[in-house]
């Protein structure tokens, strides 16, 4: 998903090449129908190929990750997500989320 959002759209092979970790055309091509069932792409064909183009904005495909996660490793539990991130997280920057949850409330 991180390439498509850097690409805007893009092919199997553009996909590939784009990758920090390489990875196999078909196993790119597996991924990106799997996002594609998910809900996160949709294709289109151009020139004999599919294009790939993410249809939720980046931000609602973290939160619906986030929320995967919860509900995987979590029990569905919000807090224990948040205590699990806030125990890698040092002091200050704990300090800097606390205001900008006060100032949010």
């Amino acid at each position: 998903m991180d390439v498509l959002y850097k690409l805007g759209e893009g092919t199997v092979e553009q996909v590939q090449t784009t990758l920090l970790q390489k990875a196999t055309y078909s196993t790119v091509r597996a991924q990106l129908g799997t996002l594609e069932r998910k809900g996160y792409v949709l294709h289109r064909e151009r020139h004999l190929r599919y294009l790939y183009v993410p249809v939720i904005p980046k931000q609602q495909a973290a939160i619906r990750e986030l929320h995967r996660i919860g509900e995987t490793f979590f029990d569905g539990s919000t807090e224990k997500v948040v205590l699990a991130l806030l125990s890698e997280i040092p002091l200050e920057e704990i300090e800097s989320l606390l205001r900008n949850v006060r100032d949010i409330r």
